[in-house]
């Protein structure tokens, strides 16, 4: 192919070009390289430039053999004057030509508008990328000044290829782009509309790497008011928000996507110094969807806000160490990916309205040493077995669900606030349903403190076993609740393990552990960690146990019914409260061992009870008993030691805390007691009777002030046959009044 000649158009004033063609031959035969494209320049020292369509690209090689594409030529369009506009009235070509056969595909050119853009062509396009689809050396792209449509709105595509773009006015600030659609290798834009919609219909950003270099997209300017709105680079921190301003990307109810939207290949969005982050997609009764898959890091405690309205929001990872001051995120539902972490400056808080969806293990931190942020989900939060900690000043948030997915585990809630607490859905990490043949699943820990905690529910269970085969039941996790301030917990809080199937084990039981400081009562719902129940000859899963303790001085402690009870064939778990003031338990409290619905084993342990406080009331029956053994010559379960002391007044419905009957020469369980004391004290029935080839327990009641006891009951119990009768248990009852 044979090389183009260069054009150069100069003028003193107003200069309008015609269609210009400087474009290189294409070679004829094999092994023919295309010709070069030769460089157009139009330019006026004093007025506008008018042009139509410019073409320099490089010719394509010959049809067979090897041989190089053409070289393009470069554009130059240059205007003078106090205002100077460039109108392009169709297409800007610097393409290069094709090779054949492997051999180097021609470069292309750069094009360069120096000034203002006026786009006078439905679809003006400037294209400056290699030949064989951009395989060659891309040209770089200038547009130095302001664009705008001329009339009609007007689409621009901007094609680089390996070669760069920039964009150094506003976009549509005067008149709206119909579309702008941009490829290069790094890509620079400044703003995009003002008041209203730079551009009507898509914008879409496209950086991709070229040889060693990352393609990146650089946002230079602080406005960015278009519609939808896609900017994709490539991995890493490639969308470089570098204003060192306030930025603010808007759009009307269209969606706003940095990086791929399912994936975080697309780039992370940097903000550079100063440069605080604002996104918003509102519209009149509706909003669009806003993307940052692979996340947003800063560089000196900038702020981040993306408000999505009523639609979606995908985020990753917000910031490190310092980077990012505050984040406020607002949307339907918000996808989280990554942790969200800010910096130790003042109002360092996090804040999303509206629902959580946990895509991954969360941590939202604002505790930082000299500084720490307020956090507040308005929603709830949902993840299959994602875990969530939150760590801050005052915290709130909505319902907290983790619960395992299908043969999955509950995932683990860590709430840690040196504030106030309020969590005011249910906290469910309980363990996803097993499938057929699968052991039950384990639920995930929970942990919250805070300088006064109020809660709702909180189920940490874990999940039954399912057939086939003989499968066990997951087990319940650890709850702590701990304050300085004083607790409130409504509805109930369960820690219990799965059930077993066939011959499957019981899940083992969580543990409960509530403790308060400083001031403040704690007031707890019905309180519930029982074993889940065996089959057949599977066993007893482990007890837990359940410890209240209010150390504020003259605060009070109150819960509804406590159930540490085995499920079949478990022992019971042990239960302590204990307060500086009043402890109140509405409702009844078990810790009894349970039998077996069948087979062949000794009977259950019962938990022992462990109350202290100073004036104390329990108003349903108190049960601390060992179940029966079950099949030929069993042993019974022990019975628990039930302690309830202080120096106010007590009042108690019936307690019983008898041995478990033994069967056939099986020997009785070991013998509980009841110790009692108060000022005033009121009893219902008393019972520490043994069951079959059992003793009986000890009773001690001791009141400085009046007693009063319904019957007491501590008869050793029924001798099986062929063996002794068994003993009774003391009784002493002492008072300081009637």
């Amino acid at each position: 192919g044979r090389n183009a000649g260069t054009v150069t158009l100069q003028a003193g004033a107003a200069l309008t070009a015609a269609a210009i063609t400087a474009g290189g031959s294409a070679g004829n035969g094999a092994d023919q390289a295309g010709g070069n494209g030769a460089a157009v320049s139009v330019a006026s020292t004093g007025g506008d430039v008018t042009v139509a369509a410019i073409t320099t690209s490089g010719g394509n090689a010959g049809a067979s053999g090897t041989a190089a594409g053409g070289n393009a030529g470069a554009i130059t369009l240059d205007a003078g004057g106090a205002t100077p506009v460039i109108t392009l009235g169709g297409s800007l070509t610097a393409q290069g030509g094709n090779q054949i056969g492997g051999a180097a595909s021609g470069s292309g050119a750069n094009i360069r508008v120096r000034d203002a853009a006026l786009l006078n062509a439905a679809t003006a396009t400037l294209n400056a990328a290699g030949g064989n689809a951009g395989a060659g050396a891309g040209g770089n792209i200038g547009l130095d000044g302001a664009v705008n449509s001329n009339g009609a709105a007007r689409a621009l595509v901007l094609t680089a290829g390996r070669g760069d773009v920039t964009l150094g006015g506003t976009t549509g600030g005067t008149t709206a782009l119909s579309a702008l659609t941009v490829t290069g290798n790094d890509i620079s834009v400044a703003n995009i509309g003002g008041a209203a919609a730079g551009v009507t219909g898509a914008t879409t950003l496209t950086a991709s790497t070229a040889g060693a270099d990352a393609g990146e997209i650089s946002f230079t300017g602080t406005t960015y008011n278009a519609n939808a709105q896609t900017y994709v680079a490539t991995a890493g921190n490639t969308l470089k928000v570098n204003a060192g301003a306030a930025t603010t990307f808007t759009s009307s109810a269209d969606t706003i996507t940095f990086g791929n939207a399912a994936n975080a290949n697309g780039g992370t969005l940097l903000l550079a110094d100063g440069s605080d982050f604002n996104v918003t997609t509102g519209g009149a009764g509706a909003n669009g969807v806003i993307n940052a898959f692979a996340g947003i890091r800063g560089n000196s405690a900038e702020t981040v806000s993306l408000n999505a309205g009523t639609s979606t929001l995908s985020v990753g990872q917000i910031g490190a160490g310092n980077e990012i001051a505050s984040a406020a995120l607002t949307a339907a539902t918000t996808t989280l990916r990554g942790d969200i972490t800010t910096a130790d400056v003042a109002a360092n808080n996090v804040t999303v309205t509206g629902a959580v969806t946990l895509a991954n293990g969360v941590t939202i931190d604002t505790n930082r040493t000299t500084n720490k942020g307020d956090i507040t989900i308005t929603g709830a939060s949902t993840g299959a077995g994602t875990s969530l900690s939150l760590s801050g000043k005052a915290i709130s948030t909505g319902a907290i669900t983790t619960t395992g997915a299908a043969n999955g585990d509950g995932g683990v809630v860590t709430i840690t606030g040196s504030g106030a607490v309020n969590v005011s859905g249910t906290i469910t990490t309980t363990g996803g349903t097993a499938t057929a043949g699968n052991a039950g699943r384990d639920a995930g820990a929970i942990s919250v403190t805070g300088a006064g905690v109020t809660l709702a529910a909180i189920s940490a269970s874990g999940s039954a076993g399912v057939t086939t085969g003989d499968r066990a039941g997951g087990s319940g996790a650890a709850v702590s609740l701990t304050s300085t301030q004083g607790i409130t917990q409504t509805g109930a809080l369960t820690a219990s393990g799965g059930n077993g199937v066939n011959n499957g084990a019981g899940g083992n039981v969580g543990s409960i552990t509530i403790s308060n400081s400083g001031t403040g009562d704690i007031a707890l719902g019905a309180l519930t960690v029982r074993t889940g129940a065996a089959v057949g000859t599977g066993a007893g899963g482990a007890a837990g146990s359940i410890s209240v303790t209010n150390g504020a001085a003259g605060a009070n402690l109150t819960t509804l019914a406590i159930n540490t009870a085995g499920g079949a064939g478990g022992n019971g778990g042990a239960v302590t409260l204990s307060s500086q003031a009043g402890v109140t338990v509405t409702g009844t409290l078990g810790t009894s061992g349970t039998a077996l619905a069948a087979g062949t084993r000794a009977g259950s342990n019962a938990g022992n009870i462990t109350i202290t406080g100073v004036n104390r009331s329990i108003t349903g029956a108190i049960t601390a008993s060992g179940s029966a053994g079950n099949g030929a010559d069993q042993a019974g379960g022990n019975a628990g030691a039930v302690s309830i002391t202080g120096s106010g007044t007590l009042g108690t419905s019936t307690i019983t805390a008898s041995t478990g009957g033994a069967t056939g020469t099986g020997t009785g369980g070991a013998v509980g007691s009841l110790t009692l004391t108060g000022s005033n004290t009121t009893l219902g029935a008393l019972s520490t009777a043994g069951g079959a080839n059992g003793n009986g327990g000890a009773v001690s009641v001791t009141a400085t002030g009046t007693l009063s006891t319904s019957t007491i009951g501590t008869g050793g119990g029924t001798a099986q046959a062929g063996t002794a009768g068994r003993n009774a248990g003391t009784v002493t009852l002492q008072a300081g009044a009637a």
